[in-house]
């Protein structure tokens, strides 16, 4: 199976497997689902920001980090 980059993405299920769990239903579950998947950009665009921001890690402190 291929995924794309949009696959990679897409939060569909795990969004509304939460909504269910939290007891959404009908119409409050459909708004309540397309307000999360609006707000998906925005919280993508600013993790890349964040991320940017943030000095990168040596080898030593990677290896440190994940016990090598």
């Amino acid at each position: 199976m291929k995924t794309t980059n949009d696959d990679f993405f897409n939060f569909d299920k795990e969004i509304m497997n939460d909504l269910v769990a939290q007891g959404y239903k009908g119409q409050d579950l459909a708004h309540k689902f397309n307000k999360i998947k609006q707000a998906i950009p925005k919280a993508m665009e600013k993790l890349t920001e964040e991320a940017q921001q943030e000095s990168a890690m040596t080898k030593a402190e990677s290896e440190k980090a994940i016990g090598l």
